[in-house]
């Protein structure tokens, strides 16, 4: 009788460890580092030099952060199928320049007045993250 128990034990303890070291999270490809690499506003196309580089980092499963050269800002984020949300955004307000400029007003493109959230649908090739709003495309490469 002792070894069922014991057998019972082992089993149920390798259960237990198997599914509390299992990453079970949906979004776990968007964690890490990206920069923004090209965005695309109407008919205009602005690519990323070193100089003006736009980070940002997804910390956690719902938490971001990043800097363009003038600001820092951060966020938190939910995805639901392929809409990326952004909610509680906030950024320090110094003036902005070229490609920081231009991935704020991207970013704006996708607020939802309803809901004062932030929208983009998004999709993941290779290393390569593609968010599009109504009339922004933003394309970040994992760095």
């Amino acid at each position: 009788m002792k070894f069922i128990w014991r057998c019972l034990f082992l089993i149920l303890s390798l259960l237990f460890l198997s599914i509390s070291c299992s990453d079970d999270s949906s979004d776990s490809f968007l964690l890490g580092d990206w920069n923004v690499v090209r965005i695309s506003s109407g008919n205009e196309l602005f690519d990323s030099a070193d100089e003006e580089a736009v980070t940002i980092t997804f910390v956690t499963n719902v938490n971001f952060s990043g800097m363009t050269n003038a600001n820092t800002f951060s966020g938190n984020y939910a995805l639901n199928g392929t809409i990326l949300e952004i909610n509680a955004f906030v950024t320090t307000e110094a003036a902005e320049a070229g490609f920081g400029a231009q991935f704020f007003a991207a970013l704006e493109s996708g607020r939802q007045e309803e809901s004062n959230t932030i929208e983009f649908t998004f999709e993941i090739n290779d290393n390569r993250l593609i968010l599009e709003s109504a009339s922004s495309i933003l394309t970040l490469e994992r760095i």
